[in-house]
């Protein structure tokens, strides 16, 4: 008996199911934005099996995402500046036992920490820790910073970006301020103690980041504007890091450490 011919409405749908299956089966581990967002609408239906997470990088407008086994568990690590693109990874893991720390840092954070990306993964970094209890600093209070110098002699650049976009400069690293700082020297800002200025968190309020930066000469051929647009700060910061990359005698070294101000 002849078989019968399929109708081109049958037709249709079983190449529409060919497709889902691809798309399912070939989805590619790493991801741009725009992927992310495909691999979002994938995964809010199917979710993602343990075995299926491979290690690999992300990377999106203004962020990056690494997927990497650390001992037995399998972690992802990064920023990204915007909630859909970590919506996107969420929705994409979820199902998965890998375990999210990444952070969400709008712009400016994000791009400070793309600059800085080498800087930031580089050894014997500066360290930057606020001397707070485990809160949110809020309005009238005292923000005290403890800065740690690499065990190398170093050039310290100490920068504050604040909520609005503008940027302060606590330590100066230029040909007019020589000052080094070696074998993990810790310094303390904003206490008002001994001299020392106290910072007081006042507006504008929100989301902040301390940017420091070492290096063995100074960051800057002349002083930045003791305050500035975070601009013209991240584009000097850039030219900086990409002159000296691959020159270890002026290469740099950084830490960031983000945080929000609250009014009460």
């Amino acid at each position: 008996m002849q078989s019968p011919v399929p109708s081109p409405w049958t037709q249709a749908l079983a190449l529409c199911l060919l497709s889902a299956v691809a798309l399912v089966i070939f989805r590619p581990a790493a991801v741009t934005r725009a992927a992310a967002q495909t691999a979002s609408q994938v995964d809010q239906q199917d979710g993602l099996s343990e075995s299926s997470v491979t290690e690999s990088e992300i990377e999106y407008p203004c962020g990056r995402v690494s997927i990497a086994k650390d001992g037995a568990r399998m972690v992802a690590r990064g920023y990204v500046g915007a909630s859909e693109d970590l919506e996107a990874l969420q929705a994409r893991l979820r199902g998965s036992a890998v375990e999210i720390q990444v952070e969400f840092a709008p712009w400016p954070q994000c791009e400070a920490m793309s600059v800085l990306h080498g800087a930031l993964q580089a050894p014997d970094g500066p360290g930057i820790k606020i001397l707070q209890p485990g809160r949110e600093p809020r309005k009238g209070e005292t923000l005290m910073v403890e800065l740690t110098a690499p065990r190398a002699p170093s050039h310290v650049h100490l920068a504050y970006v604040q909520a609005d976009g503008r940027v302060a400069h606590l330590v100066q690293s230029d040909a007019s301020h020589l000052r080094t700082l070696d074998n993990g020297q810790r310094v303390l800002f904003g206490d008002g103690k001994e001299g020392r200025t106290a910072f007081v968190v006042a507006p504008p309020f929100g989301r902040e980041m301390l940017i420091a930066v070492a290096s063995r000469a100074p960051l800057f051929a002349m002083p930045r504007p003791q305050h500035e647009d975070v601009g013209p700060f991240l584009a000097a910061l850039a030219r900086e890091v990409r002159e000296r990359s691959g020159n270890a005698e002026r290469s740099v070294r950084a830490a960031v450490l983000t945080l929000i101000t609250r009014e009460n």
